[in-house]
């Protein structure tokens, strides 16, 4: 009985098939319904999809990846509901809107969220009175094409109504050409009625099916890419890295690239904004690059639109391939302010933008590092590299320390002809560090290992150094010398296996005994002295929160806070020879600029440097004349002066 189960179960399922087609045919004598069921198929079918790739960023990401060196950590994409990259910056309601189009190298993905260039762009703006939105809608693998379909069709409100438009083309366009030799949609043969369109949707919903599995286990992505790697090896496969070598753009190619260029254009002022074409650097020399570029540089000029020229810009830097990652391609994080810098100052020379920006006082004579000028010197060329300088009394010396080649070092640099002298070098990364003039023959810096720091005082004529601190329980960094010859620094002892925050100390004179100034409790660094007023002038953070300005009173010992701002962290305070103005770092959403102040009149400070990179460890010239100042750049730690009178 048993074997005739099987049996039993097929007949019947057969019976079960055969009823359905038997009452689904009769069903079409009904009211004609085979005859409109026929007819609105052909004509639903007649219209087959158009198949474009197109692409955006899923919304509302919020993933981490690795960073670009151990030092960075994890680097975060981050996406609104529109899939618009997130950076830290603060959305302004009533804000000018910049959009930013293009391919992987807009996109940033690879850089950290708060150094990718278009958020950098709208945050250097930012800093003067006008307040403006960036939209990053850079996706990899963009060419005109994708951008243009994506501009159009966005749904965010922001993005269609934003007054600037940027865009920024090449690379993927010539792959694009390379490949197809156009940039048309491929057009399907099949209805979606038909048995081949059933066919090509399984096909989709297979290799997406292998897609997951290949997302999903460790042997079946090792197994794709190996086949990979074989379909590679069997047949040419263009890419960005091999696109010069193998393959030859012709005159159409370019007259396509042009005529997306002048759509886009055509477009972006159908929607009364402003479009603004950028030229697109590599690491590496390429003729197709070269060729694009010129494209982009004609049509510009052609149809009256701002040109940002990247790829000259890229020309003036040191060694441009430091702007990029390995590939020549793709911007790392400095590569990355610096296409910000050229980008938010190219900006600031538009007539139409209602803010102005004062320019810096180019009056100065020029000081040199070698052959090279460093007073106004962009971060990106590499001509005086260090940090924390410190200038003589005569204005013609200036310290200043230096790491490279693993050891870190104290140098001196003459001013008046540019020739530099090497004082004492030690192996590691600030294992000697900040600089500061005692007198004509000495001066002091610290040693430092680990939480172990000490301060010595360093004789030029004997070229010996000697420790100031003589208690072994108190270490000390970071000291400042007045024109009186007192001392401060700050100072902190070891209570058990545990260091306490660091107060500041003061030394009447090179052989006082350090008396402490400060009992906060919270941290507190960098004195430094206005005898003007008596005072020291140091940073320190309550109760957790950012490091503000503070000054404490020598006489009465009263402190009294000059800058405060729970969002905003203040660094290196530096005060003039006469003690009339005060020169201070301070951090924002991005980076550290530096601002000056009148103490006399206490007038409004007023930003004197702005750059995406951060620009801290100002210092007057003993005249008043210049600020020296130390950066960040591509190329390491950058020192410069600025003229300020």
């Amino acid at each position: 009985m048993d074997n005739k189960k099987p049996y039993f179960y097929l007949i019947t399922f057969f019976i079960v098939i055969a009823t359905i087609i038997f009452f689904d045919y009769v069903a079409g004598f009904a009211n004609d319904i085979k005859t409109y069921r026929s007819i609105i198929t052909s004509f639903r079918g007649e219209a087959a999809p158009i198949h474009t790739n197109t692409n955006s960023l899923l919304p509302n990401l919020n993933n981490s990846f690795v960073g670009e060196s151990p030092l960075v950590g994890k680097r975060v994409v981050r996406t609104d509901k529109f899939g618009i990259l997130q950076g830290p910056e603060k959305y302004y309601e009533n804000g000018i809107g910049i959009v930013f189009l293009g391919g992987s190298t807009t996109e940033n993905n690879e850089v950290n969220e708060e150094y990718r260039f278009p958020f950098l762009v709208s945050s250097a703006l930012n800093k003067f009175t006008e307040k403006f939105n960036s939209f990053n809608l850079g996706v990899r693998a963009h060419t005109t094409q994708n951008s243009l379909n994506l501009y159009i069709n966005h749904p965010s409100s922001d993005v269609q109504k934003a007054k600037y438009v940027v865009v920024m083309h090449n690379i993927n366009d010539r792959l694009k050409l390379a490949i197809d030799g156009n940039y048309y949609a491929k057009l399907s043969s099949s209805s979606v009625y038909s048995f081949s369109g059933f066919i090509d949707n399984l096909k989709n919903t297979i290799s997406s099916f292998w897609r997951f599995l290949v997302s999903k286990s460790n042997l079946i992505f090792l197994l794709d890419t190996q086949i990979g790697k074989l379909n590679s090896e069997n047949n040419l496969y263009v890419s960005e890295s091999n696109l010069d070598k193998y393959s030859k753009l012709t005159e159409e190619s370019v007259t396509l690239f042009e005529n997306n260029l002048k759509i886009l254009i055509g477009v972006i002022r159908a929607k009364e904004a402003t479009p603004i074409l950028m030229t697109q650097p590599l690491g590496f020399e390429s003729e197709g690059q070269n060729l694009f570029n010129d494209s982009i540089r004609k049509i510009s000029k052609k149809f009256n639109v701002h040109l940002i020229d990247l790829e000259k810009e890229s020309g003036k830097v040191t060694d441009k391939k430091n702007l990029f990652f390995s590939d020549g391609i793709h911007f790392n994080n400095h590569g990355s302010k610096w296409a910000a810098d050229v980008i938010s100052n190219s900006f600031l020379k538009y007539p139409e933008l209602t803010f102005e920006v004062k320019k810096l006082n180019q009056s100065c004579p020029p000081l040199f590092f070698g052959k090279n000028n460093f007073v106004h010197a962009p971060l990106s060329l590499d001509i005086f590299p260090g940090r924390y300088p410190s200038p003589d009394k005569y204005g013609k010396r200036l310290l200043y320390q230096d790491y490279k080649e693993g050891k870190s070092s104290i140098s001196i640099l003459n001013l008046s002809n540019g020739q530099h002298t090497l004082i004492i070098e030690k192996i590691g990364e600030n294992s000697i560090e900040h600089p500061i003039w005692f007198d004509d023959s000495k001066f002091i810096y610290g040693e430092k290992n680990g939480f172990n720091r000490k301060l010595y005082l360093y004789d030029l004529d004997k070229k010996i150094s000697k420790p100031i601190l003589t208690d072994p329980n108190l270490f000390g960094a970071i000291a400042n010398v007045s024109s009186r010859g007192e001392i401060a620094f700050a100072g902190y002892t070891k209570i058990g296996e545990e260091f306490t925050n660091p107060e500041i100390y003061y030394m009447k004179s090179i052989d006082s005994t350090p008396v402490k100034l400060t009992s906060t409790k919270n941290e507190n660094w960098r004195p430094f002295f206005n005898v003007a007023e008596n005072s020291i002038y140091f940073i320190s953070a309550k109760d957790n929160q950012k490091l503000g300005l503070y000054k404490i009173d020598l006489q009465s010992r009263l402190i009294s806070p000059i800058m405060q701002n729970p969002s905003l962290t203040h660094w290196d305070p530096a005060t003039s020879s006469d003690g009339a103005r005060l020169a201070y770092a301070v951090k924002d959403s991005s980076n550290f600029d530096v601002f000056l102040v009148n103490l006399r009149n206490q007038s409004k400070p007023s930003r004197k440097l702005f750059s995406s990179e951060d620009e801290w460890d100002p210092s007057f010239s003993a005249d008043g004349r210049y600020l020296f100042y130390a950066g960040t750049s591509l190329t390491g730690s950058q020192i410069r002066a600025i003229c300020i009178n």
